[in-house]
């Protein structure tokens, strides 16, 4: 047991004994880890670990703790989920992590532990800054998600509303209207069926509010990136409702989603996995909740950000323009980086518009040629700046 549970939440369970136990599941092969780097201070090393009794292909989920240092419930509920999913205990006991693939991100922001919501030194929010990539942490969970590709998300919290009505547990499903309605359905499915557990065990809960689609937020990037999604709050102001109790509301929640996860999964899974694979040959516009965007053939930036690599952005680069098609999974978080539109571009890129063909003229299309080199050449496409975007125009023949 975590030294949280041995003290029934008096104590928080140390760094260093999550640092122990995490060591010790991977010495028995339990689990597989991968350090993705370490906290902003220098202080400590950020981990993804992994189950590892699935099959290649099986579902992905991601559990994520403690965006924010100071929300320690959500953190060792991760912890402890891990173990038992490792280990085949409490909530493993059915051998579930023998058909679907557990990661875990237990301790995201481990310099701002026990006392502290933002990244220290700076002070960045990191669930504001995973569009952004502002802050080393947030850097680290995107570059997880690509490496991943998870079908569902789970980013554990806990908030400081002070009205007595948010003293309950909290969720939120993934939503953004540019991700595919198939992958907000099954974040719907989830909740509710959460919902009516927590219903059956008498936990007061709620929607977590405000609800913002935010790119930048976790939630937001989620569903932008095509994975499901939950977000789980329990109230922390003042201990009111005592870590204890909130560990216990959290185990209810836990007990649920791997239920759904078991039950629902693999069928929600295969369905997540055919509406990203739609994506790349999608020409509607994307939504992205701010303004509705003409999906253009590509961006034109005048440098590669990390960003792309991070993300897993597919792009090329040609006399130091760096080419970004959209013609790939990742375009609705291609606009949302690039667009002019965008609520919070990265960098504003030239839109090149798709490719129009000319119509055919009454009178017979006499052409264009050119010399160059010595050598005629018949002109097929012109590429022109108009009203600031780059266009491609084929000629007809």
């Amino acid at each position: 047991m975590t030294t949280f549970e041995d003290t029934q939440g008096e104590t928080l369970t140390p760094l260093a004994e999550e640092s122990d136990l995490i060591a010790n599941l991977e010495s028995t092969g339990a689990v597989t880890v991968t350090e993705l780097g370490t906290s902003t201070d220098g202080r400590f090393p950020i981990r993804l670990v992994k189950t590892t009794g699935a099959p290649a292909g099986a579902p992905r989920v991601l559990f994520i703790g403690m965006q924010h240092g100071n929300e320690p419930v959500g953190r060792e509920s991760v912890v402890s989920l891990m173990r038992d999913l490792a280990e085949g205990i409490g909530l493993g006991a059915s051998g579930l992590a023998d058909r679907v693939e557990f990661f875990f991100i237990p301790t995201a922001n481990p310099g701002s532990f026990p006392t502290y919501r933002n990244v220290l030194p700076i002070g960045l929010n990191m669930n504001r800054e995973h569009l952004n990539l502002g802050v080393a942490e947030a850097r680290y969970v995107q570059q997880a998600i690509t490496d991943i590709q998870p079908d569902l998300i789970i980013d554990c919290h806990e908030h400081f509303a002070s009205s007595d009505s948010r003293l309950r547990a909290e969720m939120l499903p993934g939503s953004h209207p540019s991700s595919p309605t198939r992958i907000s359905a099954a974040s719907d499915s989830l909740m509710a069926y959460v919902q009516d557990h927590l219903d059956d065990e008498a936990i007061p809960h709620g929607l977590y509010t405000p609800a913002p689609i935010d790119p930048y937020t976790m939630r937001g990037m989620a569903s932008i990136r095509g994975a499901a999604f939950m977000l789980v709050e329990t109230p922390a102001l003042n201990n009111t409702i005592p870590r204890w109790q909130r560990y216990q509301w959290y185990h209810e929640i836990m007990v649920s989603t791997t239920e759904w996860i078991n039950d629902y999964l693999p069928g929600e899974a295969a369905a997540i996995r055919f509406a990203r694979s739609q994506i790349a040959g999608q020409i509607t516009p994307l939504n992205l909740g701010s303004a509705v965007v003409a999906r253009p053939e590509a961006y034109l930036l005048d440098h590669a950000p990390d960003h792309l690599d991070i993300f897993g952005v597919e792009y090329e680069v040609d006399g130091g323009i760096t080419r970004v098609p959209t013609a790939q999974e990742s375009a609705p978080l291609i606009v949302h980086l690039f667009d002019v539109d965008s609520p919070a571009p990265v960098m504003v890129g030239v839109r090149v518009e798709r490719t129009p063909t000319m119509p055919l003229p009454d009178t017979p299309l006499l052409g264009y040629r050119v010399r160059v080199n010595g050598l005629t050449w018949d002109v097929i496409r012109i590429r022109a700046l108009i009203d600031g975007r780059v266009r491609d125009v084929l000629m007809p023949t």
